[in-house]
């Protein structure tokens, strides 16, 4: 995802840009452990990713990625981040929570979330478009910005 979108978007110009999809409402489980919910970013523009947290390809990539994104908009109130794991069965709320220490993400700000993998595959593939129903969560190279309505923007 480039910056300069972020920022188009942050500027409230972000009108024009195209509506691809409506993310779709879900409930799945924060590195916290508790409930987390489509509601608990509205009002906010957040950028998301998929991952998992032992790949040996290009998920620390897009996690260090993500990380210079987290710092850049630090003092930006209304940009939240959200990393979806695509291995729930190992990526638990206690490995997610030491994955992200690790890089430093703001627990207030940057949320990694899991839960089954039927929910997962739903909100990245019906609500992200990116993925297949045929590949059950899979992980992803690209970053999808979400308005504050929640509208994947492109």
């Amino acid at each position: 995802m480039r910056r300069a979108l972020l920022l188009f978007l942050l500027a409230g110009c972000g009108t024009g840009l195209p509506e691809v999809s409506r993310v779709v409402d879900f409930r799945l489980t924060e590195r916290s452990g508790r409930a987390f919910t489509l509601k608990d970013l509205r009002g906010r523009l957040f950028v998301a990713d998929f991952v998992f947290t032992n790949c040996p390809g290009p998920c620390p990539l897009m996690t260090r990625r993500m990380k210079e994104l987290h710092d850049r908009y630090r003092d930006e109130p209304r940009v939240r981040f959200v990393t979806f794991s695509v291995d729930p069965d190992r990526d638990t709320p206690e490995v997610l929570a030491a994955y992200a220490d690790r890089h430093g993400a703001d627990p207030d700000r940057w949320f990694f979330l899991t839960g089954p993998i039927e929910e997962i595959t739903r909100v990245e593939v019906e609500g992200m478009k990116v993925g297949s129903k045929a590949v059950a969560a899979h992980h992803s190279t690209r970053f999808i910005l979400v308005d504050e309505r929640g509208w994947v923007r492109n």
